[in-house]
């Protein structure tokens, strides 16, 4: 396999990392060519950074899930305040990992602390800015779900009380 399929296919979005696997790979297509023009480099490597970002920006969340078109107007309601208590809870945690991370993102900022501190985080996450990004992001997930089920509750409940 190709090292720009096995970019295309990694679960790592990390912009930093495919900016620079991208921009290795330019690197190296126009070594092997016999011609490196910076120009050409920044430009291939800008296209290649583009069309990568945009395929990891892509993964939107579906807040529709089996079964909810059999759903009551209070199931429905319940379900509303159950993902709205999932975003208070994930909200709650990330900004109780907020001040540890800012610390830690400050003292990395030192010269010789800050590099041993980075090869920690790395594997370890010890600063908390992954578990911070993973509460934001079922944070918006369940108030992404919040919004479709209050859609959702406003049609199926207006019908139910019309057809009463």
């Amino acid at each position: 396999m190709s090292p720009r399929c096995r970019l295309a296919q990694s679960a790592s979005c990390d912009p930093l990392h495919i900016a620079s696997v991208a921009l290795a790979l330019s690197l190296n297509d126009d070594i092997k060519r016999g011609g490196c023009h910076e120009r050409q480099i920044g430009r291939r490597a800008y296209a290649v950074c583009g069309v990568l970002l945009v395929g990891c920006a892509t993964g939107a969340v579906d807040p529709k899930k089996p079964g909810d078109e059999a759903l009551t107007c209070p199931q429905i309601q319940a379900e509303i305040d159950a993902q709205d208590a999932a975003a208070r809870r994930e909200a709650g945690k990330a900004r109780s990992l907020e001040a540890g991370a800012s610390a830690y993102q400050a003292a990395e900022w030192l010269p010789v602390v800050g590099g041993v501190l980075s090869l920690v985080d790395l594997p370890t996450d010890a600063s908390g800015a992954r578990a911070m990004a993973r509460a934001g992001s079922a944070r918006d997930d369940a108030l992404i779900r919040s919004d479709y089920l209050h859609g959702l509750q406003g049609q199926r409940c207006t019908q139910a009380a019309a057809s009463k």
